[in-house]
This record gives structure tokens, sequence and C-alpha cells, in this order.
């Protein structure tokens, strides 16, 4: 955030560029499916039929090629020309996973440690922010989060962040998650525990944030346990409910 599928679309950007996600959900891409073993090593369970593998190899990761292809890369553009280049790298350095609903997979994320250049925190937003905390140690970009469009739901957004965090908990220890996204989509992550930090405007007009949030606030705001984490402070917090509007 993997099994076999009929056919498999290189991960190499190719140059034509897809449509930008839509909030609404209203176009169709087309959607695969793919069948799995009983069992897969790395997985977690959240909650019944809902589970979250990591992608470890090359091989494993082209079963989300056709979740990708919808990825924003004309935002991404606007705000770092040539980002796209990036993304082998970015592979292999991060943490990829994928998130499944029974048999069928359903999304997918990425989180890149800071450190290694390759974040659009690091590209871009060194010189408009004084927040240094985001630029160390245990700091990692959230990105490529995409959905299906039929289970791009509020409702199933916090379930993937939770997933995700608590699969990166286990694996690595983490102090700050951070992102660039639209304004509208920051509106959106301030009920994660995550606050705006900057806007800029990119080379074509588009409004970017730049977006950042301590383990334990977005943890706490997702009902994730850090206990497997290095902060020994923390507790499990209540069940209280999300609600998006």
């Amino acid at each position: 955030m993997h099994a076999q599928v009929s056919s498999v679309s290189s991960t190499k950007y190719s140059g034509v560029r897809p449509p930008l996600p839509n909030l609404t959900g209203s176009f169709e891409p087309q959607f695969q499916l793919y069948k799995r073993p009983s069992r897969l090593e790395n997985e977690t369970k959240a909650e019944p039929n809902l589970s979250i593998r990591v992608l470890k190899t090359q091989f494993d990761k082209q079963i989300i090629s056709h979740l990708r292809q919808y990825a924003p890369i004309d935002a991404e553009e606007d705000l770092a020309p040539g980002v796209v280049d990036l993304e082998s790298e970015k592979d292999k350095v991060g943490i990829v996973m994928a998130i499944s609903l029974d048999y069928r997979l359903i999304a997918t994320i990425r989180v890149v440690p800071t450190g290694y250049g390759l974040t659009l925190t690091e590209k871009v937003w060194g010189n408009v922010t004084s927040n240094r905390e985001i630029f160390g140690t245990g700091s990692f970009e959230v990105g490529r989060l995409i959905a299906a469009p039929e289970y791009r739901r509020a409702d199933l957004l916090p379930k993937y962040l939770g997933l995700a965090l608590s699969e990166l908990i286990k694996l690595s220890d983490v102090q700050y998650l951070h992102a660039s996204c639209s304004v509208l989509m920051a509106r959106l992550y301030r009920r994660f525990g995550f606050t705006t930090e900057r806007v800029i405007q990119g080379e074509n007009g588009l409004q970017h944030a730049l977006i950042c949030g301590r383990v334990m606030d977005v943890a706490k705001a997702l009902k994730v346990s850090t206990l497997n984490n290095s902060l020994q402070d923390m507790r499990f917090f209540n069940s209280q409910q999300i609600r998006i509007a």
C-alpha cells in the first residue's frame, strides 16, 4: 500500500497522461480482479475481509499497475516538473502496499522516507516551509494512495490510511508524515490528524498544499495503536467514530 493477473502493463510512465482522478468517482477505469493464495505472507487483517500487504519485489508491484495509471501525474508535474522520472526509485526506497477486500485488489498506497531527495517535500517545499521536523529521521511522505472508483468512499479512506499506518509502524520508527495534495484534499486530511503547512501555486496555476502530522496525532485520529513504535507513552485510543462530511 501480491498475486497474478492475466495481463500486466509496465509501471514505467508511457508519456500518455491519464485523466486526473475525479473526486466524484464518475469515470470508470478498467478494473482487474486477481486471485490470491489462501494466506499471504506479510498480510495484516484490519477487519473481516479487508487486508493490506507489503509489495516487496518488482514482480509483486506489477499487480497495482492498473491502479497506478490513474495517478495525478499532471498535478505532480505542475508542482515539480520531471518528478515522474523518479517513480521507480521511489518504489525501491519506499514501502509499497496493496489493499484488498476479499479477493479484490481495491487500493494501493506508498510511503517514502525523507533523506534520499526523492520526496516532493524535499524537492519543492524545502525553501518554502520553516518546519524542519518533516525533513528529519523518521519522516515519511504519504503518496500514491489510489483506489478503484467504486471504492473511493469517505468511509473507506480512513480505513486505508489506518491500515497503511499500522503496517508502517511495524516496519519503521515513524515520527512524522507529510504529503503534497490539492487544497481540497488538505481540508479532508485535517480530519486524520494532518495540518496544512503551506500552500503554493504551480506552474500552470494549480494550488498545492503541503500537509504534515505527527504520527501520534494521525494515529489517534485513525484509531491506530502505536505500541509497536518507539513512542513509549502511547496507548490504545478510544473507539470514537470518525465521521466525514
